[in-house]
């Protein structure tokens, strides 16, 4: 029996770095459309059960969108979701490198929801969406 992958992803204005559990492998690109593109071609080579950003406001929309559109399963969530479960987990450092494994625990611990980006095809509004707070008649 293989074990799932979880991807945790920290989205930073020049980079995004990437830790994938079980295995523990870590590794930075930068955040331009040819790093998304490497990160889309990576995901879709190791199959991951979820991938993990959290609610940047503007960084994480084009990284999301892409992963998206190659048919990976992103989960966007909330930060201070995530820093509880840092918090819980006794990793209070805030690197780069360590909310990435933050971010991949969360994927495994709590399985946030993977849901379609704003605007794909018949999605819903997204789980951070200024409007999806009182709209849930257009979920």
């Amino acid at each position: 029996m293989t074990a799932s992958r979880r991807v945790g992803m920290d989205v930073a204005k020049d980079t995004l770095t990437v830790a994938v559990l079980p295995r523990g492998q870590q590794w930075t690109v930068p955040r331009t459309s040819a790093g998304v593109a490497q990160l889309a071609e990576e995901g879709s080579a190791r199959a991951p059960e979820r991938i993990v950003l959290e609610a940047s406001g503007e960084f994480e929309r084009l990284v999301w969108a892409d992963l998206w559109a190659a048919g990976l399963p992103v989960a966007v969530v909330n930060p201070r979701q995530a820093r509880a479960v840092a918090w819980a987990l006794g990793r209070l450092a805030q690197t780069d490198r360590v909310d990435a494994v933050v971010l991949a625990e969360f994927a495994a611990r709590v399985q946030p929801p993977v849901r379609p980006r704003v605007g794909a095809p018949g999605a819903g509004r997204a789980p951070h969406s200024p409007a999806a707070a009182g709209d849930a008649a257009h979920c």
